[in-house]
C-alpha cells in the first residue's frame, strides 16, 4: 500500500513572538474588550495631550512613536505597550489609574 503526500495540518495564525493566536481566532467577546479598552486609552490619550497643549508630533516624538502610531492610539487602533505606558505616565506625570480611568490614587 502506497501513501499519497500527507496533507498538512492548517495552524491559527500566531504572533511569531508570543505565539499567542492572532486577533482574527481569538472569540468575538475578547475581540470586543480589546477594541473598547483601546479606545478608552486612547480617548484618555487625547484629552491628556490637550489638556498639556502639545500637538500629536510633540507628543509623538516625546514617546519615541511615529506620529502616525500615536493618531492611530488615539482613534483606538493601535496597541499600547507597556513601555509606551510607561511613557505616557511620565510626560503626563499621572499614575497609572489616572491615565487609564482619570482617576487619582491618594
Amino acid at each position: 500500500m502506497v501513501e499519497g503526500p500527507s496533507t498538512p495540518v492548517p495552524q491559527h495564525p500566531q504572533h511569531p513572538d508570543t505565539g499567542v493566536p492572532a486577533v482574527a481566532e481569538r472569540p468575538a467577546a475578547g475581540r470586543d474588550a480589546l477594541r473598547s479598552s483601546l479606545a478608552l486609552v486612547g480617548r484618555r490619550v487625547r484629552q491628556l495631550r490637550r489638556e498639556h497643549r502639545l500637538s500629536q508630533e510633540e507628543l509623538a516624538q516625546r514617546l519615541r512613536l511615529h506620529p502616525q502610531d500615536l493618531a492611530r492610539m488615539e482613534r483606538g487602533e493601535y496597541r499600547v505597550g507597556l513601555d509606551t505606558l510607561r511613557d505616557l505616565m511620565a510626560v503626563f506625570e499621572v499614575g497609572i489609574g489616572e491615565l487609564l480611568e482619570g482617576t487619582t490614587s491618594s
